[in-house]
Parts: structure tokens; C-alpha cells; sequence
């Protein structure tokens, strides 16, 4: 897809998400004053950037090969593994420090499916486990709707347009999606709207850095997905259900829940210490292979079943799409030792050390 194409794809996308989403946010602030009020109108508000995207896929002929809905293998695990652990570490971080200071009150619902533990930690565990298991596929349902959109959709074009900062783009404008229910009172609201509106903003485009990497890591739409399922569900069902004080619904507390000052700030020091060390790493291992010497440098291990044509087709269409590759790679501001897949072909490209010749 050319740079002009995939500029009027965005343009049509925008469009379009900008005018449903406008309509439902309206219809949601007319029901009530609280979400719960709203019923499914809210479910339809998370799936407009989905829907959007695929709308602008059907009327544009673009296919939906590029969304990528392969699991994505070893590196697909991967980054299932991290960011499932990301919401719970940040968790620990931000809703730990403000029980051990009192900021907020740790207090675990009595009981969570019929279950009743003896003690507040059992409670918490207990609500925890509910949570990762129905908790984050039942999730999943609402949050596919939007990472079909935003990492499915809305960042890859942003690459292929030659977009500046595509990850620093695609996190502001999903943050400031969820402005206008903040301000209205509807949503992760403090006892200032302005503050919790700024603050849940830091909070989102942090994790749109995570959310981004997992889905360019992987090549695949699922771990962007399952983030979100595991942050909704395990923020929101656990650790704001466990704390008296917390700002997710309704409250005077500025520390905690979604739009806490606690929250902001754990979440932008997680998710820069690991892209951090995911840099770090990642030079190290350029480091070595080209230091090493010649003759002697060990390719990354291919899979068995790959066919030596087949690896030659990959790297001759890697070579294709190198413009992409180098602009999919300062997005993520990573070095060139990282992998992206991109597009339906889902083309491993490596840095110049590290890739086999053909």
C-alpha cells in the first residue's frame, strides 16, 4: 500500500469512527449519569473503531489480511506473557502503595461467585483468579472491538503513511476517544474532571506503547487484544473492586483507578522500563553477532519445516518492503535488530546483521 492510499484509508476511517462514535457518546450522556445506565450502548461504543475499520476495509477492497489474527507463534506467546503481566504489576505498584499509605483502603468484596474467604488476601486471590479466567475472555468480547481498530487498523496505516511517532499518534488519539466521557462524569471520572481527563490520557498512551509493541513484536492482533481484556478486567474487577477510594466509577480519590495519579505513574515507569531494557537487549545481541567473526556468526534457528525456496521468497519480499520495515522500526524506537511483521504476507525482517542472505 502506497504512502497516498493509505493516507486516504485513514482519512475515511476517521471519519467515520469520529461521526458513530459522536452519536453513541450523545446517547450515552442523555441515558444516565453513570455507564451502567447505558447498557449495550457502551459495548457498541467500544466496537465503533472495529467496525470503522472494517466498513473502510469492505468499501476500499482492502481485505483483512493485514489485521492479523494468527496467534503468532513463540514470539506470540511471548508477548501474551507480558502484557497479561503488565496490568497486575502495575496494580501492585500503584493500588500497594496507596493501601500501604492510606491513601486508599484495601477492602476485597466478601464474596466473588459464591465464594467466601475467611480473609481479605483470600478475598483478593480469589477475585484475582476469577478474573484471568472468565474474567479475561468475557472481556476480550468488548476489547477485540477496539485493537481490531486501533492496532489492527489505525496503527498499521499509520506506518504505511509515513506517519511520525505512529505509536505516539494512534495512543493520543485513543485517549482523547475517551474524553468527552470522562469530562461528562460518565467514565474513570475523579472529583476533577480536567485532572482525571490529562491523567487518564499519560495512563492510555503508556500503554499504547505495550499494546503497539505486542502487536509489531508478534505480527498478530491477539496479545494487543488480550491486553486490554487483561487490563479491564483485572484493574477495573480486582484492584479498583478491592479499594474504597477508587476513582474507576465515581469518587474523591485522585490517587487511584484509572484516571489515579498512582496509576499514571506506574504505568509510564513499567512501560518504559521494559521498552528500556527491550532496547538494551536487543543491541547487545547486534553487538555480538557483528563482532563476531566472519565466518563464525550463527543465524537465528529457522523453523524445521521451512523450505529453503521459502526462505529465499521472504527475504526477496522483505527487500520489497524495506521502506516500511525502517519506518515500522523507528516507531517503535527500537533498534534494528527488531522484528515486524507487516501487511498480509507477514515478512520477518531483521537488521543487517542478523538476517540470512538468500
Amino acid at each position: 500500500m502506497s504512502q497516498s492510499e493509505a493516507r486516504r484509508s485513514l482519512f475515511f476511517f476517521s471519519v467515520l469512527f469520529l461521526v458513530a462514535s459522536a452519536a453513541l457518546e450523545l446517547a450515552i450522556m442523555r441515558r444516565g449519569p453513570t455507564l451502567a445506565s447505558a447498557g449495550p450502548l457502551v459495548l457498541a461504543l467500544m466496537w465503533t473503531p472495529g467496525l470503522a475499520s472494517l466498513a473502510v476495509r469492505l468499501f476500499r477492497r482492502e481485505g483483512i489480511g493485514d489485521a492479523s489474527f494468527r496467534f503468532g507463534g513463540r514470539r506470540g506467546a511471548h508477548a501474551i506473557a507480558v502484557v497479561v503481566a503488565y496490568p497486575m504489576v502495575v496494580g501492585v505498584i500503584a493500588y500497594g502503595l496507596a493501601w500501604a499509605t492510606s491513601l486508599a483502603t484495601f477492602a476485597p468484596p466478601v464474596s466473588t461467585m459464591g465464594i467466601r474467604p475467611g480473609s481479605d488476601a483470600g478475598r483478593f486471590f480469589v477475585r484475582l483468579a476469577f478474573a484471568l479466567l472468565p474474567g479475561v475472555p468475557l472481556s476480550l468480547i468488548a476489547a477485540l472491538g477496539e485493537e481490531i481498530g486501533w492496532r489492527g487498523y489505525f496503527l498499521p496505516r499509520l506506518v504505511a503513511a509515513g506517519v511520525r511517532r505512529p505509536l505516539f499518534v494512534s495512543g493520543l488519539v485513543w485517549g482523547l476517544w475517551h474524553v468527552p466521557l470522562i469530562a461528562s462524569g460518565h467514565y474513570a471520572v475523579g472529583p476533577y474532571p480536567l485532572l482525571s481527563s490529562v491523567v487518564f490520557l499519560a495512563s492510555v498512551m503508556a500503554a499504547s506503547y505495550l499494546f503497539g509493541w505486542a502487536r509489531l513484536y508478534s505480527g498478530s492482533l491477539w496479545p494487543a487484544a488480550l491486553a486490554h481484556a487483561a487490563w479491564n478486567s483485572i484493574i477495573q474487577g480486582v484492584f479498583d473492586a478491592s479499594t474504597v477510594g477508587s476513582s474507576s466509577l465515581s469518587s474523591t480519590n485522585i490517587w487511584v483507578g484509572e484516571s489515579g495519579l498512582l496509576v499514571a505513574g506506574a504505568s509510564l515507569v513499567v512501560v518504559g522500563t521494559f521498552l528500556k531494557w527491550r532496547k538494551r537487549a536487543r543491541a547487545g545481541c547486534c553487538r555480538r553477532r557483528r563482532d563476531a567473526p566472519r565466518g563464525t556468526r550463527r543465524l537465528r534457528p529457522q523453523r524445521a519445516s521451512l523450505k529453503a525456496s521459502a526462505r529465499a521468497t521472504r527475504v526477496a519480499k522483505a527487500r520489497t518492503i524495506q521502506s516500511a520495515r525502517l519506518r515500522g522500526l523507528r516507531a517503535l524506537g527500537s533498534d534494528e535488530c527488531t522484528v515486524m511483521f507487516f501487511r498480509a504476507a507477514m515478512v520477518e525482517t531483521r537488521c543487517s546483521v542478523c538476517a540470512p542472505s538468500p
